[in-house]
C-alpha cells in the first residue's frame, strides 16, 4: 500500500483528518445559521459551527454545545449542509471513513454501527480513503477554499 505500513497509513489518515476538521470548520463558520427562529450572532454562530463540525466528523456532542443547542438542531443543520453541497458531502463521508480506519482498523466488520451520514451517503463514495486520495481530496479537490 504505497510503501506505508498499516500503522503509518492510519497515522497519516489521522493527521489529514485533523486538517480536514480545520478546513470544514472554517468553511462552516462563514455560514450564518438560524436557530429557534433567530440568526445567530458571531460568537454563538462559531459555537454552533463547532458543534456541527464535531457531528460531521463522527464525534459525540460536547456538553458545552448541548448547553446551547439541542442535538437535533446540530444534526439537522449538519445534514442539511451536506445534502446541499456535493463536495462537502464527499469530504465528510471520506473523513468519517478515515476516522473509522484510525479508530478501529482496516476491517469494516470490526466497526461499530455506522453513523447516520455513512448509512445515507457511504455508497455514494465507495472507495476507502488512503493517504494519497484523502490528501488530494482535502488539499486540491474539496472546493471548500
Amino acid at each position: 500500500m504505497f510503501g506505508f505500513s498499516k500503522r503509518e497509513m492510519a497515522g497519516k489518515l489521522d493527521d489529514l483528518t485533523q486538517e480536514a476538521i480545520i478546513l470544514v470548520h472554517k468553511f462552516i463558520s462563514n455560514k450564518k445559521f438560524k436557530v429557534n427562529g433567530k440568526v445567530l450572532e458571531d460568537a454563538e454562530n462559531r459555537v454552533f459551527a463547532a458543534a456541527i463540525t464535531n457531528y460531521l466528523f463522527a464525534r459525540i456532542h460536547s456538553q458545552q454545545h448541548l448547553d446551547k443547542f439541542s442535538s437535533k438542531q446540530i444534526e439537522s443543520s449538519g445534514l442539511q449542509l451536506i445534502k446541499s453541497d456535493d463536495k462537502l458531502r464527499e469530504m465528510i463521508v471520506q473523513s468519517q471513513k478515515a476516522v473509522f480506519i484510525v479508530q478501529y482498523g482496516f476491517e469494516p466488520s470490526s466497526y461499530p454501527d455506522l453513523t447516520e451520514i455513512l448509512t445515507m451517503y457511504g455508497e455514494e463514495f465507495p472507495k476507502v480513503p488512503n493517504p494519497a486520495s484523502y490528501e488530494f481530496l482535502i488539499k486540491f479537490d474539496s472546493g471548500l477554499y
